[in-house]
């Protein structure tokens, strides 16, 4: 079934608001990362996301204690 014109723009409206950041792996990596988000329940693209802002909160409390 062919997706309506509609849904189209509205796909592409939605996916606007977004930038998008590439990464490389290895398929080791990519295999385990990929694991672990489902075995967390998560999309691998929300697991990374969350990881990265647990990341740079924890990092940016280390740098302000070393101030």
């Amino acid at each position: 079934m062919a997706l309506s014109e509609a849904r189209i723009r509205a796909t592409k409206k939605y996916h606007d608001k977004f930038e998008r950041i590439q990464i490389r792996v290895s398929p080791e990596e990519k295999e385990s990362i990929e694991a672990y988000a489902e075995e967390i329940g998560e999309s691998v693209n929300s697991f990374v996301r969350r990881a990265m802002a647990e990341t740079m909160e924890r990092e940016k409390k280390q740098v302000n204690k070393e101030k």
